[in-house]
């Protein structure tokens, strides 16, 4: 019986193993941490950008709730997504998750948020593990492609509401 759970738990990893999805270990430092974070604020800006431009196209009533919806959840889990990577990059400087509740206080959260990508993880072992083999390259390459995609995805709004309006 505990075989199976490990195999299962062994597949799941290996499905989520590039996105690492609803994990709260092991801990994560930070150029991997903006690589992921821009990756799941990119399909927010997308999910938005086409909500948006579904306000413009008249689709039948009963397609575009079904279109809203599932970009609703796609929200709703990539915000998920993002709370579990900042609980991650919290524990990588030896912090408990908890601490995440500090970005609910108005200009302390923040300043808060931008230490979170600051702050340099603890050398060596911690409380929540190992230190985190250094970020590949490819993590490196992605948060530069992610950062002029969502410069492009901000701007795609305006370009509808001045061509459509």
């Amino acid at each position: 019986m505990n075989r199976q759970i490990e195999d299962m738990h062994l597949q799941q990893k290996k499905l989520c193993a590039g996105l690492e999805v609803f994990l709260l270990q092991p801990r994560l430092n930070r150029i991997k941490y903006f690589g992921l974070f821009l990756f799941w604020i990119t399909i927010i800006m997308s999910g938005a950008v086409v909500m948006h431009a579904l306000s413009y196209f008249l689709l039948p009533g009963f397609l575009r709730t079904l279109v809203v919806l599932f970009i609703l959840f796609g929200l709703v889990f990539s915000l998920i997504n993002i709370i579990f990577l900042k609980i991650r990059r919290l524990h990588d400087f030896n912090y408990s998750g908890w601490w995440i509740l500090v970005g609910i206080i108005p200009v302390i959260g923040a300043l808060w948020f931008v230490a979170i990508f600051l702050i340099p993880g603890t050398t060596g072992t911690n409380r929540f593990g190992v230190q985190p083999k250094a970020a590949s390259r490819s993590y490196s390459l992605m948060a530069i492609f992610l950062s002029i995609v969502l410069i492009f995805i901000m701007f795609i709004p305006s370009f509808m509401s001045a061509r459509l309006g």
